[in-house]
């Protein structure tokens, strides 16, 4: 992706999020409080308003059939964002985890060729070797040296373990 490519991304994802203003934030217990809407409690909402509709009822001040039809519709329509976004938000991560496997991959074999570099006394070599290898300061060497022999394969040996929900950040 381009630095274009992701500046443009990233302000239509800006004019998105100002197509609602409305949005809310609530915690965890905000969230437990609330009456959650089922695929039975929808069908009673939309039957709710379908019979005040047809009877033509009369409802108290405070009860405003418009803002529930409004707040079913909404409902309806931010459901089918939910869906959308969800499957895109599952592909961004999907893909920022391959990419970061692949650079992480490709690094450990450039790290390989260092450390054969360094021990065949290339100039410079070793000084590249001994920046790169502080990744692996603290790591048992049998496991280091684990690491970068199994560095072809999609999972590595070392003690990092990837955050499913940011792929990018290490425990």
């Amino acid at each position: 992706m381009t630095d274009a490519d992701f500046a443009n991304a990233e302000q239509l994802l800006n004019d998105c999020q100002m197509l609602f203003p409305f949005l809310t934030e609530l915690d965890e217990e905000e969230i437990r409080k609330l009456n959650h809407i089922s695929v039975n409690n929808h069908r009673f909402v939309a039957e709710t308003i379908s019979v005040v509709n047809y009877l033509d009822l009369s409802m108290p001040a405070h009860i405003n059939m418009t803002e529930i039809s409004n707040d079913l519709r909404l409902f309806d329509q931010l459901q089918q964002f939910i869906v959308r976004m969800e499957q895109f938000l599952k592909a961004l991560k999907n893909t920022a985890a391959l990419s970061g496997s692949e650079a992480y991959v490709n690094s450990l074999f450039v790290y390989k060729i260092i450390t054969a570099y360094a021990e065949a006394s290339v100039p410079g070599a070793k000084t590249a070797y001994d920046r790169l290898s502080e990744r692996f300061k603290g790591q048992r060497s049998s496991k280091k040296q684990e690491t970068v022999e199994n560095s072809d394969s999609s999972s590595t040996n070392d003690d990092d373990t990837v955050d499913n929900d940011n792929p990018i950040i290490s425990r």
